[in-house]
């Protein structure tokens, strides 16, 4: 008896195997084709991030690191817009690399270079459209936000 039960579980493991076995000659080119995809889009997104990404996240922060220091000295107009030296200025940094980190971080430091030179929308502007979740930063930046209204007389935003 035990083992007319034995052969019934190596039937169905043998069924099993030649139903998957069935199943993949059957649907061998769906097959093919799906993982080649799925190798293509992996291949894609590596080069994506290598090749193209890296590099311009590298380059934004070359960009950047003269206004910084003009940031620093509190130059906000050679900051802001470049110099004649051959410094793009933080808006130019924010357009030309867009969508890395380094252009999120130039729209902050954007706006804390209008908010010094009093130009307070355009400040609130700059602040807002930064994107800041750490621990540092970010709170500064609430609070930036908050005396830019206050010095539009917008106290109700301000808070």
């Amino acid at each position: 008896m035990a083992n007319q039960k034995n052969n019934k579980g190596q039937v169905n493991v043998e069924e099993v195997v030649t139903q998957s076995e069935v199943f993949i000659i059957k649907n061998r080119k769906a097959i093919i084709g799906g993982v080649i995809a799925i190798i293509l889009i992996v291949g894609g997104v590596l080069a994506y991030k290598h090749l193209y990404a890296d590099q311009r996240e590298e380059k934004s922060q070359v960009a950047l690191f003269k206004g910084e220091e003009y940031f620093r000295n509190g130059n906000y107009e050679a900051a802001l817009n470049g110099d004649s030296l051959g410094y793009i200025g933080f808006l130019q940094v924010t357009e030309q690399y867009s969508g890395t980190k380094t252009a999120n971080l130039a729209k902050a430091y954007a706006g804390l270079c209008y908010k010094n030179l009093k130009d307070y929308e355009k400040a609130i502007e700059y602040l807002n459209n930064f994107n800041g979740n750490d621990q540092m930063v970010a709170p500064s930046i609430l609070g930036a936000i908050g005396n830019s209204y206050a010095e539009l007389d917008q106290l109700d935003k301000a808070v």
